[in-house]
């Protein structure tokens, strides 16, 4: 399911079919390009993403499923979590990272022609989510290792100690969601691929824009 669902993701930004002739490439180029961030991060305008580009609702939700999940594995890395085996817990984190995503804040302007083809920008405000927490995890990290050195965990189970310190941490980045703050916004440009008859996006230039969507954590 794994493997399906990431080949449904690179359909979905690398390779996206759909008639590109006609005088209304700019609007096109906005709708598909407005409605494909939309589907990934927020798993919103599926129909519109759909219609644009032919594929199905199916893979269209697939692939918000993987950009979701995605977050997740990388929260879990940064944090040093590991949920194995703790279904309630890997779920916790998926809803954060879905409600994370549906805050995300993006505005697309009208696809410009240039002299090399088709441009979109995409003007991003990045949540300053994984640089505010750093205070209050630092702090509950301090707290934990007390406890720690107290002889708290002498005898709990290294599963049971691995789970309320990601508990812990879970609850942390929860409270932190409920109120994210946002950077100054940035503008990147999105290059449309045009073929014979069919036009895409870049690899680079989506995670140019994923990339924007956070403030790094060491900011």
């Amino acid at each position: 399911m794994r493997r399906k669902t990431l080949s449904v993701l690179l359909l979905l930004l690398l390779v996206v079919l759909s008639c590109s002739c006609g005088k209304d490439k700019e609007s096109r180029y906005e709708t598909y390009v407005r409605s494909m961030l939309s589907t990934i991060y927020q798993g919103q305008d599926l129909e519109s993403y759909c219609s644009s580009t032919g594929i199905s609702k199916e893979d269209a939700e697939a692939a918000h499923q993987y950009a979701v999940q995605r977050l997740s594995d990388s929260l879990c890395r940064i944090y040093s979590l590991d949920l194995e085996g703790n279904d309630a817990l890997k779920q916790k984190m998926l809803e954060l990272s879905r409600s994370l995503y549906e805050k995300a804040r993006f505005e697309v302007s009208p696809a410009r022609k240039e002299e090399d083809g088709y441009y979109v920008d995409v003007t991003v405000s990045p949540m300053e989510f994984l640089s505010s927490t750093n205070e209050k995890l630092e702090s509950y990290v301090q707290g934990y290792d007390s406890r720690v050195q107290a002889g708290e965990f002498n005898d709990v189970e290294k599963e049971e100690y691995q789970r309320q310190f990601a508990s812990g941490v879970i609850e942390v980045l929860e409270d932190a969601a409920g109120s994210v703050v946002y950077a100054d916004p940035v503008t990147l440009s999105v290059r449309i691929h045009e073929s014979r008859n069919t036009y895409s996006v870049s690899d680079s230039d989506l995670k140019n824009i994923d990339a924007a969507i956070f403030v790094s954590s060491d900011q």
